[in-house]
């Protein structure tokens, strides 16, 4: 698919990852295209299926809310068992998801309010599945290191100097329906007008741009973005545990800067509980995911006591604000 975009579509996409609510006519002068071929170019990337979707990315922490992982592992094939994957697809708390190959079926990431929740959605999948299920892990993705749509890699030969996002803020904030379903819209479809937000939630234009203006201050909408499958343009990504032992202080802050500045990484998170790093991360070829994990081992060595990866075979769901979190 990659031969079928030039330097322009590229550049485009890395500024729609930046601010992907940015008008057209500021695209174009950005770009030095004309508003019309900016038009133009997005709808072609999105009928080729390199842009899925517009999202608005979400800090669910600001909304005294957490996250936390679980590998499944079934004894039945997944692909033969619809159920298996209707649970996945429709749950209501699981704001990502994905399909690997290997020992392990899936990884799947919950929102959650209280301890107890996590103890309730583990028990439910006990009990809906039985020994269908053959084992699953628990990690607490609380704190993102880094959250990236588009990885780097692909813009390094026209990006001089990447700027960094916007500092996660560590304020917790209270929302009301109206916030909830503006948030659960915009992580959806993140490319509304005004106009038809308004239409769709029975709003005022008044009360939308309000709020909607809230909301990014507050640093509860992090920043806009296309979702971008980073197989379409050549990448195959890769699920990445690590095991730490004897790890110091400033070891792990060297680690979380090592992560945060990789070209390649576009998600990690530090599970403190079971000292397990995971993160994904994207290459062209299976020769750099191997050096990769040689160079890590040498510049780690003595603090990683286990590396896993595991390549995404599928994503299934991808919404920032779940469903059930309107509820």
């Amino acid at each position: 698919m990659t031969e079928n975009i030039d330097l322009k579509d590229k550049k485009l996409l890395y500024a729609l990852s930046q601010d992907a609510r940015l008008p057209h006519s500021q695209l174009a002068k950005q770009l030095g295209l004309s508003k019309n071929a900016v038009t133009y170019r997005i709808e072609r990337l999105q009928r080729e299926h390199l842009i899925e979707k517009f999202i608005a990315v979400i800090n669910i922490g600001a909304l005294k809310l957490d996250t936390f992982c679980l590998l499944l592992k079934f004894n039945e094939d997944i692909y033969g068992n619809p159920d298996i994957l209707s649970y996945i697809e429709n749950h209501s708390y699981i704001n990502w998801a994905v399909v690997l190959s290997g020992d392990w079926d899936f990884f799947v990431e919950f929102v959650y309010t209280e301890q107890r929740d996590i103890v309730n959605i583990v028990t439910e999948l006990i009990q809906l599945f039985g020994n269908r299920l053959n084992a699953y892990h628990t990690y607490f993705s609380y704190n993102p290191i880094k959250v990236e749509p588009l990885v780097r890699d692909f813009s390094k030969d026209f990006v001089k100097e990447y700027l960094p996002r916007k500092k996660r803020t560590r304020e917790k904030y209270d929302v009301d329906a109206i916030d909830k379903k503006i948030l659960h819209l915009l992580a959806t479809d993140s490319a509304l007008s005004y106009v038809e937000i308004t239409k769709k939630l029975a709003l005022s234009l008044d009360v939308v741009r309000y709020r909607m203006k809230r909301l990014e201050e507050r640093g509860i909408i992090v920043y806009y973005t296309p979702h971008i499958p980073l197989r379409a343009l050549g990448y195959t990504t890769y699920l990445c545990t690590i095991k730490l032992e004897n790890i110091t202080k400033n070891k792990l802050a060297t680690l979380h800067q090592y992560f945060e500045q990789h070209d390649n990484i576009t998600y990690a998170f530090f599970d403190q509980i079971s000292l397990m790093m995971i993160f994904t991360i994207a290459f062209r070829t299976a020769q750099e995911i191997d050096t990769f994990s040689r160079d890590l081992r040498k510049n780690y060595i003595g603090s990683i006591a286990e590396q896993k990866y595991t390549i995404i075979r599928q994503e299934l769901v991808y919404t920032l604000f779940p469903k059930g979190l309107l509820e």
